[in-house]
This record gives structure tokens, sequence and C-alpha cells, in this order.
């Protein structure tokens, strides 16, 4: 009976080191960060280390761009454009979709746009807001990634992306 009991109690052990090891693994992972899980188009996933996709982004995208993940999302995501007070209106499409956007007002730190004729936003450098036209259905998101006045002249550059 006694052979019996350290045998419960040593599987009871085993088993207890066991889970105790599998999350710490998890938590280390968590807390560290070191690898990214990204869905393979063929159902299953891939594991990447940090090191690895930033490698993988550097290709495409200038270092000062990385700094910033939401700044790398929203360039890959939209299209660039730069207003001015030369040339403060442009056209743009973007996925089949015509916007006419505006520089109605800009300082070092921010630019008031409307798109569509719709209502002038306020939106700082590093920030995004959805720009509601004048129609239901024209509204688009604006990333605002420098805002300036000197001499007063304004100038802005906007990612634009539904």
């Amino acid at each position: 009976m006694v052979k019996q009991n350290k045998n419960i109690t040593l599987a009871t052990v085993v088993i207890v080191s066991l889970v105790v090891a599998v999350i710490a693994s998890v938590v280390t992972l968590s807390v560290t960060g070191n690898t990214i899980k990204v869905r393979n188009a063929y159902g299953g996933t891939e594991i990447y280390t940090k090191a690895e996709v930033d490698n993988k982004l550097s290709s495409y995208y200038t270092k000062t761009e990385l700094s910033s993940p939401l700044r790398l999302t929203f360039l890959s995501l939209g299209q660039q454009i730069d207003l001015s007070s030369d040339f403060p209106t442009k056209n743009v499409v973007i996925n089949g979709g015509t916007y006419t956007v505006e520089l109605m007002q800009a300082s070092d730190s921010a630019a008031t746009i409307k798109v569509n004729g719709g209502t002038p936003r306020e939106i700082n450098e590093g920030s995004f807001k959805l720009l509601a036209g004048s129609g239901s259905s024209s509204h688009i998101n604006a990333y605002v990634l420098t805002a300036d006045e000197t001499n007063l002249k304004l100038s802005v550059s906007v990612v634009l992306f539904e």
C-alpha cells in the first residue's frame, strides 16, 4: 500500500510539474512577444520571430515608417496625398469611389480637412478620423502624417483609406 501511494504521489508531482511548465512557457511567450502567429492561406499557421517580421517589412518601408505600427498600417492600407494652401483640393479615387478632399486649415500639429463638401474635421498629426461627405455613402478615413503652417503657407500630408 505504501508503494502504491508513492506511485500516485509521483504521478501527481509529474502532472503538476508539466502543467506548471506549459503555463510558464505560454506566459513567457506572451510577455516577451518574440513570436507572431500569422494565418496561412492554406489553413495552417506560420510562426515568425519579431526580427524576421521586421526584416520582411523593412524591404517595403523605411525605418522611420516602422517606428509606429499604426502609421505602418495606414500607409499600407491607403493612398497618400499632399495638400497645401497653393493646392488645397484634390480628387482621389479609392476602391472605385471618387472623393474630393479639401484642406481648410493647418497648424504645426493638426489639420482641418473635409471630404465631398461635408463637415470639416480637425485631425492631429499621428491620428485619424472618419470624414463624412454630404452624400450618405461618401465617407473615408483620413490619417494625418504631417501638418504645417509656415509664413501663412499651409500644408498637410494625409493617408486616405476606407
